[in-house]
């Protein structure tokens, strides 16, 4: 039931986190594309770090899904 709940949690925070860094992306450039929105559902909450630091710094919406 534990490890139940502590999945629920991550769920929960990859979910909360690809919503952040969709409005964040839509803020700063503009709407996103069908891939693009893909990209982001399939994301780990790892990825989706990675980029919120993309943001801040890319120039362009290609730059934010670069792979460094």
């Amino acid at each position: 039931m534990r490890a139940a709940r502590e999945e629920g949690r991550e769920e929960g925070r990859e979910a909360a986190l690809a919503a952040m860094v969709t409005k964040l992306i839509i803020r700063r450039f503009g709407p996103l594309n069908a891939v693009n929105q893909a990209r982001l559902r399939q994301a780990t909450v790892e990825q989706l770090e990675a980029l919120t630091d993309r943001i801040l710094v890319a120039t362009d919406l290609e730059a934010v899904f670069r792979h460094p």
